[in-house]
């Protein structure tokens, strides 16, 4: 009789152990796979600011901009077949200056944005000049607003929603009394310029290091939301464009906690803020994954013993698996290369994260596909 209580009791215990612990595991990791290459003519370079993977006449394109030679380049994503390259001229009736960074909307509309001259061009897809926008944020500068400085990149690019053209931006100000927001909109139509996302509460009266990595936030979207990841902050926030509203979701890492802010002078040097970066955890990209409906965020790990001479400041990443309604799913800390982690995208494939490649000649990402724990 006492062996069947026992093992009633055991039984009981397995179950509610079993029960227990799937309420906390994760559902999800991130597996490596096959690396995906582009194979690169002597004109272009394998790094760049900017990757857009879009469908185009039934073709999935990767596109990225090369500043060897002021151009988009284009490539049939699934066989990997070049395809053109759009080369824009920067000077004369059609001249954009130098890409600072652009968005390919359709065949007829390619928005190029340059930031020195403070100007979006729209151009068909042979370079000619359809329109010109002037994008002048700094008129917007007041006691009670500090605007953002746009700056897009792979990981916060140029959207296109409606009539409205979304920029990210840096925030550089540490005026706790104003107006710092992380997103600029642009109505193409009226010309009118409102900002949005205020940088949250935990960035009044401190100072977090380099601007560029805790003061930007990176960008995904899903529809009508802006998703954002900034650095110091372990919630991501959700901006709903027709609501006009934010909403924050818990989005944080398992391995670490704390994020020390920088108490060093603001003239402090690159090395003191570089050391900072590198010993605290910082969290950097956010994708929106259309094919599986999940999200990665990535957060650097510290790496204080970190290689002072690499101007690419590599550290451990972990990747932070979101479902749809932003519920952490999965976790997975990443194996060592060295990775451009500014460039990365989400394909068909999985999350593809560019690789430094010793043969200038092609382009690297390596391949991480989402599976089912």
């Amino acid at each position: 009789m006492k062996f069947f209580i026992y093992l009633t009791c055991f039984l009981l215990f397995i179950s509610y152990s079993c029960n227990n612990n799937k309420k906390n595991d994760y559902f999800y990791k991130l597996e490596i796979s096959e690396d995906k290459i582009f194979q690169l003519d002597s004109e272009t370079v394998q790094e760049t600011n900017l990757i857009q993977l879009l469908v185009q006449n039934d073709t999935l394109l990767f596109t990225f901009a090369n500043e060897y030679d002021n151009s988009i380049v284009l490539y049939d994503y699934l066989s990997n077949r070049f395809i053109s390259k759009i080369k824009f001229e920067k000077e004369g009736p059609n001249g954009v200056g130098h890409i600072t960074s652009y968005y390919y909307h359709s065949y007829d509309s390619i928005y190029i944005f340059n930031q020195w001259l403070e100007k979006i061009f729209l151009l068909n897809h042979q370079a000619k000049k359809q329109n010109e926008f002037v994008f002048n944020v700094r008129t917007h500068i007041s006691s009670e607003l500090s605007p953002p400085s746009p700056y897009p990149l792979t990981v916060a690019p140029i959207q296109k929603i409606s009539d409205i053209l979304i920029f990210p931006g840096i925030q550089v100000s540490n005026d706790d009394n104003t107006f710092r927001p992380s997103t600029i909109l642009y109505n193409l139509n009226t010309n009118d310029i409102k900002f949005v996302n205020n940088l949250p509460k935990l960035y009044k009266s401190m100072n977090w290091g380099h601007p560029i990595v805790y003061n930007y936030a990176n960008t995904t979207f899903n529809k009508n939301k802006i998703i954002l990841s900034l650095g110091a902050d372990h919630n991501i926030t959700v901006y709903d464009i027709e609501k006009d509203e934010n909403k924050t979701f818990n989005a944080a890492t398992k391995h670490y906690s704390d994020i020390k802010s920088f108490h060093l002078p603001e003239n402090t040097d690159f090395q003191a803020m570089n050391d900072h970066y590198m010993s605290n955890l910082c969290y950097r990209n956010i994708l929106f994954d259309c094919y599986r409906n999940v999200y990665y965020r990535f957060a650097c790990l510290p790496h204080p013993n970190y290689n002072k001479e690499d101007k690419y400041l590599r550290r451990p990443i972990s990747v932070i698996i979101l479902d749809s309604e932003f519920n952490i799913v999965g976790e997975t800390l990443l194996p060592e290369f060295e990775y451009l982690i500014l460039q990365t995208f989400v394909s068909p494939d999985g999350l593809q994260i560019q690789i430094l490649s010793d043969d200038d000649d092609y382009m690297i990402f390596k391949t991480f596909k989402l599976v089912e724990l």
